[in-house]
């Protein structure tokens, strides 16, 4: 009996392989439908264009890695994941990089994320805020103000002084400024920022937050 459901065991695991390569190689089992989500700033076509996935191409052997590398250049393009999903469909979702701020340089608009690291350069500040910076040390600071401003904050500041790190001033409209001063403390000048804003005075200081001051 025991031999019995060997024999069958092994020959259940044999038909498992046969259909596995059959399903591998099967010119039946082809790519007829891309699927790609996720991107706002990153056309549909852009994406397929750069996955460059031949038509009719077989879905299993399809290498999902070099398709998600070949997707990744994309400026815009921040993480990339593949699916293959039976009978003839792959999964493109894109996750985009966050545009918060911008250094205007003479080739272009030097944009950054919130890690401060740039990805790309356009004429289109792409609702990110203008910084004005003398080195990546600088950059760094004021992608970390951004990051910690609250979500219906970061609007309102038309242009961040970060020449000195240890010194951030923010310039909103009608030449209000805000003096954050260095990156500590940044939750509490968050809080602090909302104070400053109601504020009627044009030079407003929150580097002690929470105590506020003017200047």
């Amino acid at each position: 009996m025991r031999k019995r459901v060997l024999i069958v065991t092994a020959i259940v695991a044999v038909l498992v392989l046969v259909l596995g390569a059959v399903a591998w190689f099967s010119p039946l089992i082809k790519v007829t439908n891309i699927e790609v989500t996720g991107n706002q700033h990153t056309s549909t076509e852009e994406v397929l264009t750069a996955a460059d996935i031949p038509k009719e191409a077989k879905l299993l052997p399809l290498p999902s890695k070099e398709v998600a590398q070949r997707v990744s250049t994309l400026p815009w393009v921040a993480k990339v994941s593949v699916a293959k999903r039976l009978p003839d469909t792959v999964g493109i979702e894109v996750q985009e990089h966050e545009a918060v701020g911008y250094v205007p340089e003479d080739d272009g608009l030097h944009i950054f994320d919130a890690s401060g690291t740039v990805f790309m350069i356009s004429d289109d500040p792409a609702g990110a805020t203008r910084v004005s910076v003398k080195d990546d040390a600088g950059q760094q600071a004021a992608a970390g103000v951004l990051g910690a401003l609250q979500q219906e904050q970061r609007p309102l500041v038309k242009e961040i002084d970060a020449n000195n790190p240890d010194a951030i001033t923010l310039k909103l409209d009608e030449g209000k400024e805000i003096f954050w001063g260095s990156t500590d403390n940044m939750h509490n000048k968050a809080v602090a920022m909302n104070a400053a804003l109601s504020r009627e005075e044009k030079r407003v200081d929150i580097s002690a937050a929470p105590d506020i001051a003017v200047r």
